[in-house]
């Protein structure tokens, strides 16, 4: 009998090892799945960050690159690459891209080869040295763009665009701009928050704190072919040289409706018949500093769930110059970001009148179906390169706007931040702080002879 008791106690702790035993186990494979999954992420992110790094090494290939296409076009002399390459070659690869053209145009490929590009790790060794397998794939230059692209901040609160448009010889046939800012992607609804349109006027107090989307300005400056200095600052009936419109977000659309309000504090730019802001040269509304003009600043509607890529967007009227048609080489925008926060990006696209088939746009993912539209191309000012890397078997892609070519240095002088500069902002011994200033008269046209070109 006691042997009997002594067989089934036995069989009892067989069962609660192997159980406990069991239970184990299962930690411990749990243990080792987090350890292996943690081990493969870590590795992954390697990987991404190695992939993200060949993609911006392809675009610093093409900022080499588009800078020898510009030496080719500015002079007759090879381009200061390898394998024989000519400025002929250079020229053919940026009006004819394709994934190979920048390795191409730098000789880091052969001129008839197709291939990656290899990123090396290290300079110390007169081999390529690519442990990381990383290299960029496909790197393309595209020079005839849509739109116009920049961003504002607290350290760049302005910013003056040159409007360079491919193929249109006329730019007055340019009749209303769309002006979009503040990109969905960066706008979550914890941080969306409007200005309140009540009190003396729309402009918010800095007391009121972040504004989100920001209030936002954009200035025109334009002249027909021959002009006089006090067009700037007047207006004729739908022409003008300058003016400025100002524009407060609202997620109310009620506020934003196209009409001036009864208190002649602001205009609404949303307009109902058309489903969108909408701002008319015909009122007068885009006007200069003239003092008899009453340029009320504009409220726009900006929908939270839009779908669009920027949260707020408004079509312009563009009015002509005084003297009728636009001169091509001095038609300008100046953008501004009053408030310098919060930092926004900002996109112009230019568009000819309703009908007039002004440029095109790709119909496919492959570029090769094009359809005509009233959109005009932008070129000059801008480059946008699309760069896809890869470390192993992991592919990142990147796609940047850069400024380059002769249009952008042409405005980069006339760009101030700011009106003046006030030097020692801690004050100095006297307690005093100095403002710097330099002017200077010269010869002006009609003067006589005997004037001195003296500061």
């Amino acid at each position: 009998m006691r042997d009997k008791m002594f067989f089934k106690e036995g069989a009892a702790s067989f069962y609660i090892v192997a159980f406990s035993t069991l239970i184990l186990m299962i930690m411990a494979a749990s243990f080792s799945a987090i350890i292996i999954s943690e081990i493969t992420r870590t590795q992954n992110d390697d990987l991404s960050q190695s992939a993200y790094d060949s993609a911006l090494a392809g675009v610093e290939d093409a900022k080499l690159a588009y800078s020898n296409y510009l030496n080719c076009l500015n002079s007759s002399a090879s381009a200061p690459t390898s394998n024989d390459i000519t400025c002929a070659n250079i020229v053919y690869w940026m009006e004819n891209p394709n994934c190979d053209m920048v390795g191409r145009m730098l000789g880091r490929i052969d001129y008839n080869e197709e291939k990656e590009v290899p990123i090396q790790e290290s300079a110390s060794t007169s081999e390529v040295n690519n442990n990381m397998a990383q290299y960029y794939t496909c790197v393309k230059i595209k020079t005839e763009l849509s739109n116009t692209e920049g961003s504002l901040s607290k350290t760049i609160r302005s910013k003056v665009i040159k409007v360079d448009l491919d193929g249109l010889d006329d730019y007055s046939r340019i009749k209303t701009i769309k002006f979009s800012w503040y990109k969905n992607n960066n706008a979550s609804a914890s941080i969306i928050k409007y200005t309140s349109l009540s009190g003396a006027g729309i402009f918010p107090p800095l007391t009121q704190g972040l504004i989100a989307p920001p209030v936002i300005s954009v200035g025109l400056v334009q002249t027909a072919n021959e002009f006089k200095f006090s067009d700037f600052d007047a207006t004729l009936e739908n022409e003008t040289n300058r003016g400025m419109l100002y524009f407060t977000p609202t997620g109310d659309s009620s506020l934003a409706s196209n009409k001036v309000k009864a208190d002649g504090k602001y205009v609404g730019a949303y307009d109902n018949s058309r489903g969108m802001n909408y701002v008319t040269a015909i009122d007068g509304f885009l006007k200069s500093n003239n003092k008899a003009s009453s340029n009320l600043p504009f409220v726009a509607y900006c929908p939270k769930n839009s779908g669009d890529e920027y949260l707020c967007s408004v079509t312009i009227e563009l009015p002509l110059p005084i003297g009728g048609k636009r001169n091509n080489d001095t038609f300008f925008f100046v953008v501004s970001l009053p408030y310098g926060q919060p930092a926004t990006d900002f996109s112009v696209e230019y568009y000819c009148g309703e009908g007039d088939k002004c440029g095109k746009t790709s119909g496919a993912a492959d570029e090769e179906s094009e359809t005509t539209i009233n959109r005009a191309v932008v070129k000059g000012n801008q480059i946008e390169v699309d760069s896809t890397g890869r470390a192993n078997d992991l592919y990142r892609r990147v796609r940047v706007r850069l400024e380059g070519g002769p249009s952008n240095e042409q405005v980069t002088s006339i760009s101030p931040i700011y009106a003046m500069q006030i030097l020692n902002n801690d004050k100095s011994d006297s307690g005093d702080r100095n403002l710097n200033k330099n002017l200077k008269v010269t010869r002006e046209y009609g003067l006589s002879e005997g004037w001195e070109d003296e500061p």
